[in-house]
């Protein structure tokens, strides 16, 4: 299981963390998980995850920094299907410029 910045460099992909995660964020696959930040201000806070659809790609691992967040991390051999929804949504993107 490997974090999207791990994922592309292991296999050297042509893309970066941001523009990966905003792709897969557009898809529906990487959500924003809202909190109650933790400073008794009430302020609300959010942190990433994969969606539960999604769940087949990864997995939310448990943060050693609070016990309500989770860190994403991906199957490799979800990579092809990770690909293809990014391709999917740049190509809805292209096709919208017309």
């Amino acid at each position: 299981m490997l974090t999207l910045t791990k994922l592309i460099d292991t296999y050297d992909l042509s893309l970066n963390p941001s523009g990966l995660s905003k792709c897969l964020e557009k898809r529906g696959v990487i959500i924003d998980v809202e909190y109650e930040s933790t400073t008794g201000r009430g302020h609300t806070k959010t942190f990433k995850a994969i969606a539960n659809e999604f769940l087949h790609l990864g997995e939310n691992k448990a943060s050693g920094f609070h016990e309500f967040k989770t860190e994403m991390k991906f199957k490799e051999e979800a990579i092809p299907e990770i690909l293809d929804l990014v391709i999917e949504q740049l190509e809805k993107e292209r096709g919208s410029l017309k």
